[in-house]
């Protein structure tokens, strides 16, 4: 921003993500231009002419836009001022844009005139903007000029915030595609739970294979083992059984008494006689 006598000039530079086509054409969109002045606060606004073809653009609008002045210059500007707005553009599609505009506050000593380029591509572009503020009254001018100047480049960059803001699109979040089977039915995704839980079932079955019920039939090696267990059982009972009387005989058997039991029964037997 530089300021000489009464005069100012101002230099912004808008950069944008879409493509220089997409961005002139917003420029040139009635309904757009008719949102983004209401939105920064503008009343009646007019759009008068609005003339967008792929390489041109005439547009004039009326609007009142308010101010909130110092003291100083409020003899100069009220709380709300009609501004008159001319923009003229020309270019080469897909390259770039050269817009002359002027700006016209009823009642106001001042005038506003500019320049734009826009340039760029299909990736991106950038918009270098110039303004100039000019007052023609002495004394008054300079600073009248200074605060226009300061208001518009406040304007100017809400401008440039909206359209930035409104040509950002969201991309819809495309669903995934349910897979299908050869003869075209749809294959249902199984249940995570489900799948967690297929090696724990599987050890179940195991299990329950390994462990066998009460009322099961033997198998073949224990049906095998029953013949050789009823041979070994019946030579364990011939054992048994003849050793049986030798055992009777041992119970039956009287014990043999002592010697000296024999000896002292005598001796007791001649004493009593």
């Amino acid at each position: 921003m530089s300021s000489t006598a009464n005069l100012m000039e101002v230099k912004a530079k808008h950069i944008y993500d879409q493509s220089v086509d997409a961005v002139f054409k917003k420029f040139g969109n009635k309904t757009s231009i008719e949102r983004k002045f209401k939105e920064l606060g503008a009343r009646n606004i007019n759009v008068e002419t609005c003339k967008l073809t792929k390489t041109s653009l005439v547009m004039v609008v009326n609007r009142e836009i308010p101010v909130n002045a110092p003291s100083l210059l409020k003899k100069f500007l009220g709380e709300w001022n009609l501004a008159h707005q001319e923009e003229h553009w020309k270019g080469i599609a897909g390259k770039s844009y050269q817009g002359n505009f002027k700006i016209g506050i009823k009642g106001v000593p001042v005038t506003i005139t500019g320049k734009m380029v826009l340039t760029g591509d299909e990736k991106g572009c950038t918009n270098d903007v110039t303004l100039t503020i000019e007052s023609g009254i002495p004394l008054l001018g300079k600073k009248l000029a200074e605060f226009v100047g300061q208001t518009s480049v406040a304007e100017m960059q809400r401008e440039y915030e909206h359209i930035k803001a409104s040509m950002v699109t969201v991309k819809p979040v495309s669903a995934k595609p349910v897979p299908k089977t050869a003869t075209g039915k749809t294959v249902k995704t199984p249940d995570a739970k489900a799948s967690t839980n297929k090696p724990v079932a599987a050890k179940t079955a195991a299990a329950k294979q390994t462990i066998k019920p009460a009322g099961a039939k033997p198998s073949a090696k224990s049906v095998a083992a029953k013949p050789v267990a009823k041979k070994v059982a019946k030579k364990v009972a011939k054992k048994t059984d003849v050793s049986e009387p030798a055992a009777k005989k041992a119970q039956t058997k009287p014990a043999s008494k002592p010697a000296t039991a024999k000896k002292t029964a005598t001796a007791s037997k001649n004493k009593s006689e």
